[in-house]
């Protein structure tokens, strides 16, 4: 009878939280598009896009819009489902009945856990193919009457180089800041590399200009004023799916075998290896938005305050985030450390205030502050 008891309750939580995301969602997809659309829409009209290939853009988009904003509208559907819980005392009557606080924490952080793997697969697979389409839509129209078409941060793969550019300028073809790594056939060995301050893309040639050259057997450093390399790399093929190395461009599998192929060569590679390790983390923070809905039910808050200071933590972990992505990027922290750190130092404060308000911890230090506080008025009452 008590199993039968858990799963209804089980069952009309999980109905109850569903609903509350579906709303969120769809709320959040409508605010999100219509900023898109208004942003972007003058630029389609101007290129003469047809408009099929508009709603596909925005169709494509959808993915991603769902991929990020996944987490905060199951942290708002948690924050309100317990809250309605609270002022409906559902929660009071459920705990009168004996049902224990661990068994409504396990049931949320086990939901949330599943909501990590499915958000993980469903932004490696469906996100990142919408990402791809709606910026080869985006690109590939939007530009048509462009004298520029610019990309920072590129790296591609050409015979037996690796190439890497700060700016490239693909209509003009130019660009700046070049590193070149020429390897083996078997892409296992590094035996030359170079730098070059400006280089200029011709039918089957690069030009490069003040050239450092380093030859990675004798560790011989020249420099050159101009050298030309046997290229035959254009980037305007790949200008619709390139643009920066941004995660939601590539699958996960396809960020792995990157970043470890330049790790076996010898190449810095904690860009790519900092994305690879915060698309996981960002996959799950889910569990980090149901500690943060706990803790907030913990307090005596109302609807829309709780409301407010959840969008607050998801503003402070965001930034902490983002920080700690950057301190990856730039080889400050190792990028495990770097892609996970937001999520552990959130998700312990909110495990305290959990651990502190449904355990005993909570009502000893009250007990102590109360006896602490009877002794200083007998005291007083003394003097």
């Amino acid at each position: 009878m008590q199993i039968f008891s858990i799963s209804i309750f089980t069952s009309y939580l999980l109905r109850r939280n569903l609903f509350y995301m579906f709303v969120s969602l769809f709320m959040t997809m409508g605010i999100y598009l219509l900023v898109d659309v208004f942003e972007r829409l003058d630029h389609f009209f101007v290129a003469g896009v047809d408009g099929f290939l508009i709603i596909q853009y925005f169709l494509f988009k959808i993915p991603l819009i769902i991929s990020q904003t996944l987490p905060v509208i199951f942290l708002l559907s948690l924050v309100v489902q317990l809250s309605i819980l609270k002022r409906t005392k559902e929660l009071l009557a459920l705990q009168a009945g004996g049902l224990r606080p661990i068994k409504l924490i396990l049931f949320f952080i086990i939901y949330a856990l599943l909501w990590s793997l499915i958000t993980l697969l469903f932004s490696d697979v469906i996100g990142v193919e919408g990402a791809k389409r709606s910026e080869q839509i985006w690109k590939q129209n939007s530009s048509k009457n462009s004298s520029d078409n610019k990309i920072e941060d590129v790296w591609a793969k050409e015979k037996n180089y690796i190439l890497h550019a700060d700016f490239v300028n693909v209509t003009q073809r130019y660009g700046k800041n070049l590193s070149v790594f020429a390897v083996n056939e078997k892409m296992d060995e590094l035996f030359l590399a170079l730098t070059a301050k400006k280089f200029t893309i011709k039918d089957s040639t690069w030009e490069l200009e003040d050239v450092v050259m380093r030859d990675m057997q004798t560790f011989q450093r020249t420099k050159i004023a101009n050298q030309t390399l046997p290229i035959k790399q254009y980037f305007d093929r790949y200008f619709p799916k390139i643009s920066s190395i941004d995660s939601s461009f590539f699958t996960m599998q396809e960020l792995y075998l990157s970043f470890s192929e330049l790790k076996r060569i010898g190449v810095a590679s904690n860009r790519l290896e900092t994305n690879f390790y915060g698309r996981i983390s960002y996959s799950f923070t889910m569990l980090l938005m149901a500690l943060f809905a706990l803790a907030i039910a913990s307090y005596n808050f109302g609807l829309y305050s709780s409301i407010g200071v959840s969008l607050l933590c998801v503003f402070l972990f965001y930034i902490t985030y983002m920080v700690g992505l950057g301190a990856g990027e730039e080889s400050i922290l190792n990028p495990i450390i770097a892609a996970f750190a937001g999520n552990i130092i959130f998700s312990f404060l909110a495990l305290l205030r959990i651990v502190y308000h449904y355990s005993n911890m909570g009502y000893v230090f009250q007990k102590f502050l109360w006896e602490k506080d009877d002794k200083f008025m007998s005291f007083g009452h003394r003097g």
